[in-house]
């Protein structure tokens, strides 16, 4: 047996929160806590955050939001997505014009400007670029803004102004456009043209020389600007104008070397610049003479469930900068997943297929046969995987192929641990969640890409206790074999067969991953129907990371809010348009995603503790509620010296301070011994701050802590505050042994 000292041998006491600079718990973090305000007072439940009234699947990923002013002078959001501009006021979306395009008219750019009537009027122009014009004159619409009512009015033909991109930059507008001609752009475009303050009429005449951004072989894809200059990105890095040549230069040379599609497609205006994000998730400030790289925590260890890969949207108000992760970025390669078992099938007209090595193989040639030809023709029709370990969805990537037929997928299922039939299975996964639908609301397997892609083409579903309620089981697939595995399978919406050519090319896999495995009879929150936790654990849900200002280039970085949002967030935007009953008073951040848009509702201090009456997060059946997660405890003794790594602790008790906890709050404590085993629930607490919590429970050498926190009834005057957390531990006696004090007179031997 191990030997320890004496007074080592009893109860100790380890400071778990909070974490304090320089104290040495070097590894330890906060990482992993969500909806969370973390700040050196403490930690307290964030802001509300939920869905707009209106929100919806929009079968499309939204544009750019633009703040202005409704004609009653109240804020408001214009946003356009797929052939649709809409507007956000009073906590709502409400539709200003569909123009009706469909799948062919998408708008591509929006901006508002001062046209060229004496006054001015301001307005609102939205454009539909080249190939996906709204009709076969190309051009774009626009209305004035001085009422809800004025109508919208079309301005097509060879004279017509058309654009990818639009912005306004002062009181100048930039438009990408010019490929084809003074003010006509072409797929692709990478060139750009200004129309002067107060001249807009909507005609190519107006449009100044188009200079171009970089080569030609690569778009733009976003745009900023900074000291009054426009700037833009491609696939070839971000580029400044040089007013002194008249052209457009890169900031960073390296990156024209490096290009990758989804290169500066996060573009924003910061309160000293403008700020891009490139690819490999790195994120930079550019103030018009210096660059530097502001990755949020790039220099911290994150634990492997907290997210790092592509940001896929970044928001300043100045003196905090959002910036949102990617869902759904850590799946799993066919390959990979075909070497450990994965299995792909489709039932077409009654017949069963196994199409696993075409899909499966690295290769987007292969297969070379249509793999999901006519597919969805009969109802029984599926589309099936089964996997040797559970998964959150899959990615199927179609590139030469598409689907030109009105047939979606839909009513996922998965297998229930008695033997079952493929093509009937018998666990209901809600609604289903389909992001290879672009445009067009019924169809899917559209050209939904491969790296670089925008969002990644998910199908998946919205159930999220899916990872507990299916399970391995025997599979008997017709005609081929009884497979044992998790089965998940997808049915068509109708019985209109889809194009006879669609191809998936490839399919990559989501891996689901288990969360705590909430439960508690106590009446608390806590329960099964809330728990968030596998879906975040497996990438599901979006991260928000909040940056400090501290000054150029310097964030001060905390990760308060995870939602769920489906994914496909690209765009977000503060505002300060009234957030209905969502709403704390300040401003509201402003999200929107593929499959829903949300509010954030940030108090008018910034600062639940300080806003009075807080409407804070709760738990619920649609988004995750507070947890304070204290990750990597290397256990240290009372005098702060690091105890043995390699000996066993038992957690003894948990000792909370805090102020302005209600009585009808509830908190949970939970521990992850990090040792591949589950993560095991401590205790349920209710009432007041609660002191100690004793429970002698858990073995353990190295531990994660969870701390959930329920704010019952949001209508408490004081947000609560967790001051510190400790927790009482002492060495699994079983396997040590203390080590004698020595007689009195004796030497200790060297």
């Amino acid at each position: 047996m191990r030997q320890i000292p004496p007074k080592y041998a009893g109860e100790q006491t380890y400071p778990a929160f909070p974490l304090n600079a320089g104290d040495g718990r070097e590894g330890v973090s906060l990482l992993g806590s969500h909806n969370m305000e973390i700040t050196p007072d403490g930690a307290t439940p964030a802001f509300d955050h939920g869905e707009m009234t209106g929100s919806s699947d929009k079968a499309a990923y939204w544009g750019t939001p633009i703040e202005t002013k409704a004609p009653n002078g109240n804020p408001r959001q214009y946003v356009f997505v797929s052939d649709e501009v809409w507007r956000f006021e009073d906590g709502a979306l409400t539709q200003d014009n569909d123009f009706g395009g469909g799948a062919s008219g998408f708008v591509q750019g929006m901006v508002i400007t001062d046209d060229a009537v004496t006054p001015p009027n301001q307005r609102l122009v939205a454009f539909f670029g080249d190939s996906t014009a709204y009709d076969a004159n190309q051009g774009h619409y626009w209305r004035n803004l001085d009422t809800d009512t004025t109508p919208w009015t079309e301005h097509a033909g060879a004279t017509a102004l058309t654009a990818f991109l639009a912005q306004r930059v002062g009181s100048d507008v930039f438009l990408v456009t010019g490929s084809a001609g003074q003010g006509r752009c072409v797929l692709g475009e990478h060139k750009v043209s200004k129309i002067p303050a107060g001249s807009f009429s909507g005609v190519t005449t107006l449009a100044g020389p188009a200079e171009p951004v970089g080569f030609s072989d690569w778009p733009i894809i976003g745009q900023g600007s900074y000291r009054g200059s426009p700037a833009y990105g491609k696939g070839t890095g971000a580029f400044y104008r040089n007013s002194v040549d008249k052209r457009y230069d890169p900031i960073r040379a390296l990156s024209e070397k490096l290009p990758h599609g989804m290169n500066c497609k996060v573009m924003v205006d910061s309160e000293n610049g403008m700020i891009y994000a490139d690819n490999a998730g790195r994120l930079f400030e550019y103030n018009g003479y210096s660059e530097r790289e502001i990755t949020p925590l790039k220099d911290s260890r994150k634990p492997k469930d907290t997210q790092r890969g592509r940001i896929a949207w970044a928001a300043d108000r100045g003196d905090v900068l959002a910036v949102g992760y990617a869902a759904w970025q850590g799946f799993i390669k066919g390959p990979v997943a075909a070497a450990r078992g994965v299995r792909v099938f489709t039932k077409i007209a009654g017949t069963w297929a196994e199409i696993t090595s075409g899909v499966t193989d690295n290769s987007m040639v292969t297969p070379a046969a249509a793999n999901m030809n006519a597919w969805g023709g009969t109802a029984t029709d599926r589309l099936l995987v089964i996997s040797p370990f559970p998964l959150a969805g899959i990615i199927p990537r179609v590139t030469r192929n598409p689907n030109a037929a009105t047939n979606s997928f839909t009513n996922p299922q998965g297998s229930g641990g008695g033997a079952e039939t493929a093509g009937s299975l018998s666990v209901d996964l809600g609604t289903v969640r389909d992001a290879t639908i672009l445009g067009v609301a019924a169809r899917s397997l559209v050209l939904t890409g491969f790296p670089p892609a925008s969002a990644e083409p998910v199908l998946s579903w919205t159930s999220i206790s899916s990872y507990a309620d299916v399970l391995s089981t025997a599979i008997t697939v017709t005609g081929i074999a009884t497979i044992t595995g998790f089965g998940y399978e997808w049915s068509p919406t109708n019985t209109t067969a889809m194009t006879i050519t669609t191809t998936i090319d490839e399919m990559d896999f989501l891996l689901g991953r288990p969360g705590l495995g909430l439960r508690d009879p106590s009446g608390s929150p806590f329960v099964a129907a809330n728990d968030f936790s596998s879906m975040w654990a497996s990438g599901m849900l979006e991260e928000i990371y909040f940056g400090r200002r501290m000054g150029f280039g310097e964030y001060e970085w905390s990760n308060p809010y995870v939602l769920n949002t489906g994914g496909g967030t690209l765009n977000a935007a503060w505002t300060t348009a009234a957030s209905g009953t969502m709403t704390n008073g300040g401003q509201a951040l402003a999200i929107y995603s593929r499959f829903g848009q949300f509010i954030i509702a940030e108090g008018a201090t910034r600062d639940p503790r300080r806003q009075r009456y807080p409407k804070l997060c709760q738990w619920g059946t649609t988004k995750p509620g507070p947890r304070l997660t204290i990750n990597n405890m290397a256990f240290r003794h009372s005098d702060g010296s690091l105890a043995d790594p390699s000996i066993p602790k038992r957690i003894r008790g948990v000792e909370i301070d805090g102020r302005d906890i209600p009585p009808e709050d509830f908190m949970q404590v939970w521990f992850d011994g990090l040792d591949n085993r589950p993560a095991w629930l401590y205790r349920t607490y209710k009432g007041t701050a609660p002191g100690a919590i004793k429970n002698a429970a858990g073995r353990m050498r190295r531990a994660t802590m969870h701390l959930l926190y329920s704010d019952t009834n949001q209508t408490d005057m004081w947000a609560p505050l967790i001051e510190s957390v400790r927790v009482r531990w002492q060495v699994a006696g079983a396997d040590v042994q203390d080590i004698p004090a020595p007689a009195s007179g004796s030497k200790a031997l060297a």
